[in-house]
């Protein structure tokens, strides 16, 4: 599935978002890592689709991602091998401790692998002219952890579901019949 996904901050043309950027005319992106204040706009509701729909295509029903199932996404984006490394780091440093120790550093939930596919799409779409950030843009770390929460709360509330039907059949097996 190729990335097709042009993010653009506040709807500014290439040429407005080169002045913005301060990039000269024919210079060449830096490769360095931009400095971590780097912020890029919220994911959308038609990229949340976009990226969900990847997500579910690589996953193959499974809660998270591995990164050899994730590879043919990031490549078919041209994203270098590079630039997927540095990417996937910053979705996994950006866990919370919770949730650090309990998933391998070679999987992303559907919110990492969003906001890596978001991150990549800057990256090819060059709203990162000094390259990518030394660490998760707060608002993508935010999004992350919203929705890791939603997630969770979802979890539990499924649990507990389960657990009120469970009783009630049980209740419903034990009571005498008139």
């Amino acid at each position: 599935y190729p990335l097709h996904i042009a993010i653009d901050p506040a709807g500014a043309s290439s040429s407005e978002r080169e002045e913005q950027d301060g990039e000269a005319a024919g210079g060449e992106a830096c490769s360095a890592p931009a400095p971590a204040a780097v912020e890029l706009p919220p994911i959308s509701e038609a990229e949340q689709r976009a990226y969900d729909g990847l997500f579910s295509s690589a996953a193959k029903g499974c809660a998270t991602v591995s990164r050899a199932a994730a590879a043919p996404v990031f490549a078919s984006a041209s994203v270098g091998e590079g630039d997927v490394d540095h990417i996937w780091g910053l979705c996994v440093s950006a866990r919370g401790s919770d949730t650090a120790a309990s998933r391998s550093e070679d999987e992303l939930s559907s919110a990492e692998f969003a906001a890596a596919l978001h991150l990549a799409a800057a990256k090819v779409g060059d709203l990162l002219p000094g390259g990518l950030p030394l660490s998760m843009p707060g608002s993508l770390a935010l999004y992350i952890s919203e929705a890791e929460e939603a997630a969770e709360a979802a979890e539990a509330a499924e649990a507990l579901r389960k657990d009120a039907a469970r009783r009630m059949a049980r209740a419903a097996s034990s009571s005498p019949v008139d």
